[in-house]
C-alpha cells in the first residue's frame, strides 16, 4: 500500500495575486492596495494559509471576492487601531535632535460694561415769616409872622345937563382914601410817634428731581507666546540621533505585510508540492 500526502494549501494556492486582500479592504492605506497585493504575493505565497482562511474557504480550490472581502474585513477589524497609530507616528513633525519643546500661546479679550444712575429728589418747603415795624417820631414847628397894608384912594365927580346948556355942568365932587392894615401869625406844628409795620407770610415749595447716568466701557486685549526648545539633559544628543535612525528603518508598510501575514498564514512554509 502506498502512503499518499496531501499538501496543505498555501497562500499563492487561494489568494490571486491582484485585487487580493488590499484591494478588497475599505481602509486608507500607506501605498497603493494593488501594490500591496502583490508584494504578500511575492513574500508569503510559500506560506501555509491558517486554519481560519481554510475553514472560510472550504471545499473552494479559490478564494471568492465575497470570501476574500470577508477575510480582508477581518484583518482591518483587528489590526485598525494599531495602523492608526502607525499613522500618527509617521504623519507626525518634530525635531529628532531635541526632546524638549514648550510652547504657549495666550491671548484673550475683557470687555467690562459699567452703569451708574444715580437719582436724586430734594422736597423742601422755604418758609418765610416777616414782621418789621419801623417808629418815626415828630416834632416840627411852622411859623409865618407878617404885616400886610393896603391903601385905596379914588373919586367921584357928578355932572349934569342943564336945560339951556350944551355942555356938563359938575354938580357933586368926591374924593375917597382907604387904607387897609395888619399883621399875621400862623403857627403849625407837627409832633407825635407815627409806627410803620410790616408783616409777611410766606411759603415756598421747592421739588428738585435729578437722575445723573454714567456709563464706563472698559475693553482689555491681552496676547502672549513663549517658545523653548532644547535637551532636558537626560538624553544625550549623539543617542538621539541613532534612535531616530533606528525608528526610520522600521517601515510601516512592512508592518502591515507582518501583519497579514501572522493573521493569515501559520509559521511554517510547505513542505509538500506533490
Amino acid at each position: 500500500m502506498i502512503e499518499r500526502h496531501t499538501r496543505i494549501p498555501i497562500i499563492k494556492d487561494v489568494f490571486p495575486m491582484t485585487n487580493s486582500i488590499f484591494t478588497a479592504m475599505n481602509y486608507q492605506l500607506p501605498i497603493d492596495a494593488g501594490q500591496l497585493d502583490l508584494l504578500f504575493y511575492t513574500d508569503y505565497g510559500l506560506k501555509t494559509i491558517c486554519p481560519l482562511v481554510t475553514t472560510i474557504k472550504g471545499d473552494d480550490e479559490q478564494l471568492s471576492a465575497e470570501k476574500i472581502t470577508l477575510i480582508a474585513t477581518m484583518l482591518l477589524n483587528k489590526y485598525r487601531h494599531k495602523w492608526e497609530k502607525y499613522k500618527d507616528v509617521i504623519s507626525s513633525d518634530y525635531d529628532p535632535l531635541h526632546n524638549y519643546l514648550d510652547e504657549y500661546s495666550e491671548s484673550g479679550t475683557k470687555s467690562e460694561d459699567e452703569q451708574k444712575n444715580t437719582t436724586f429728589s430734594e422736597d423742601y418747603v422755604e418758609t418765610i415769616d416777616t414782621d418789621n415795624t419801623n417808629t418815626r417820631t415828630d416834632n416840627l414847628t411852622e411859623s409865618d409872622n407878617g404885616t400886610n397894608g393896603n391903601t385905596r384912594t379914588g373919586g367921584t365927580d357928578q355932572k349934569r345937563y342943564g336945560f339951556n346948556s350944551a355942555t356938563v355942568v359938575g354938580v357933586n365932587e368926591f374924593d375917597d382914601s382907604i387904607t387897609d392894615s395888619g399883621t399875621n401869625s400862623n403857627i403849625r406844628t407837627n409832633t407825635g410817634t407815627q409806627t410803620l409795620r410790616d408783616v409777611r407770610d410766606e411759603d415756598r415749595r421747592i421739588d428738585d428731581d435729578r437722575t445723573e447716568g454714567v456709563t464706563i466701557d472698559n475693553d482689555q486685549s491681552h496676547s502672549k507666546e513663549g517658545y523653548h526648545r532644547g535637551n532636558i539633559g537626560n538624553i544625550s544628543t549623539q543617542k538621539l540621533v541613532k534612535e531616530e535612525l533606528d525608528l526610520w528603518r522600521w517601515n510601516f508598510v512592512e508592518e502591515i505585510l507582518h501583519d497579514a501575514r501572522d493573521f493569515l498564514t501559520l509559521p511554517l512554509y510547505s513542505l509538500y508540492f506533490g
